[in-house]
């Protein structure tokens, strides 16, 4: 009779699970490397969500929400990716767009507008979300991604090098566009003297010319 009750309860739990639906792909997720990757923020269904011929009107209900945080972040509220939560967020911006159906399994969120660089995104699909056989999302499925920080990706003259032009100019590439306004006070020019004091020299700052 155990063995028997054992049989039957596993086969239960066996069938409640088959009743669900699950995300299984995320993207999206954790630190974005290159803007490109942030075009479309797409997720994969366990289940078929949508008959074939009617993919396409799907789009116009779309159960794939995506949401600028603009707040501070502390290690409070986002210890990192993986483990943050969208309740210790108090200011979500909507991003708006429309969402698109690869297949019957997969829907993509496309922005309307490029996502901003250096910035923390969450991406959310609401529970009920129901397969095209009956079977539903129990549970809210969260994730977080972060777009692309501005990084120096070339610069001259290099690290230590010596006998340099008194009209040697100074500049940094980097892979995303920057105001050189505002990194203006992020930039420091030294001189070290013979005797290793260091004073700062005060320098302009701009946007490098195509020959340069």
């Amino acid at each position: 009779m155990k063995k028997l009750s054992i049989f039957i309860l596993a086969s239960q739990l066996a069938a409640a699970a088959s009743a669900q639906i699950m995300v299984v792909s995320k993207t999206p997720s954790g630190p974005v490397k290159d803007m490109n990757a942030a075009r479309r923020v797409a997720a994969t269904f366990s289940r078929p969500i949508s008959a074939l011929t009617s993919a396409e009107q799907m789009g116009s209900s779309c159960p794939l929400e995506v949401m600028e945080i603009s707040g501070v972040l502390t290690e409070e509220n986002y210890p990192g990716y993986s483990s943050a939560r969208l309740e210790d967020f108090k200011e979500l911006k909507p991003v708006q767009g429309r969402c698109r159906w690869q297949g019957t399994q997969t829907v993509a969120f496309e922005p309307a507008e490029p996502l901003a660089p250096a910035t923390l995104y969450a991406a959310r699909i609401k529970a009920g979300v129901k397969s095209a056989s009956g079977e539903l999302l129990e549970e809210d499925t969260v994730w977080f991604f972060e777009t692309v920080r501005p990084a120096i990706m070339e610069s001259a003259p290099y690290n230590d090098q010596r006998w340099l032009p008194l009209d040697t100019i100074v500049y940094a590439a980097f892979n995303l566009p920057v105001d050189h306004a505002r990194a203006r006070g992020f930039i420091k020019l030294e001189e070290t003297a013979p005797d290793g004091t260091v004073k700062e020299i005060h320098a302009g700052v701009r946007r490098a010319k195509d020959k340069e």
